[in-house]
């Protein structure tokens, strides 16, 4: 035996008694069938909450226990704006700091013992070399080409 359609209506609106409420929810747990109906009905009337859940909703919000923790919450979040606020202040007045006090550092000059001329002089004659050996293979291997892979 399947519920009718009128229980049905009845059970989405939560105008059931008490009985017949468990009654619907032992048997849609085993009939498919009946699931399916009270499905269909609570898409077809569409998923409303009941009309006494927004004034209970209203004297929530209401509540001095509601309204501290919305306040601790807005506390909390300031808190944390002030904290970043801090550190990024911090973090510019540092670097600042060590921008206009690099001027008055005496900078020490490590080179003063090491012949800079003598080190240009060693990377320019090395770099005279390879670029010499690197023309010469370049020579060979267009003398080759243009010989038609005969070594003249």
């Amino acid at each position: 035996m399947h519920i009718e359609d009128e229980d049905l209506i009845k059970f989405h609106r939560g105008k059931l008694v008490q009985d017949k409420l468990l009654f619907i929810l032992e048997h849609t747990k085993q009939c498919t069938y009946c699931a399916e109906r009270l499905m269909s009905i609570e898409i077809e009337e569409g998923l409303k909450a009941p009309a006494y859940l927004k004034n209970n909703l209203i004297k929530r919000t209401h509540m001095p226990d509601v309204k501290t923790e919305v306040q601790v919450k807005k506390a909390s979040k300031n808190v944390q704006l002030f904290m970043y606020s801090l550190k990024t202040t911090a973090a510019v007045l540092g670097a600042l700091i060590l921008l206009f006090s690099a001027g008055n550092i005496k900078i020490v000059n490590y080179f003063e013992n090491i012949n800079l001329a003598s080190i240009t002089v060693s990377w320019g004659n090395q770099l005279d070399e390879k670029t010499n050996q690197i023309t010469n293979i370049m020579n060979n291997l267009s003398n080759v080409i243009v010989n038609g892979g005969l070594d003249k």
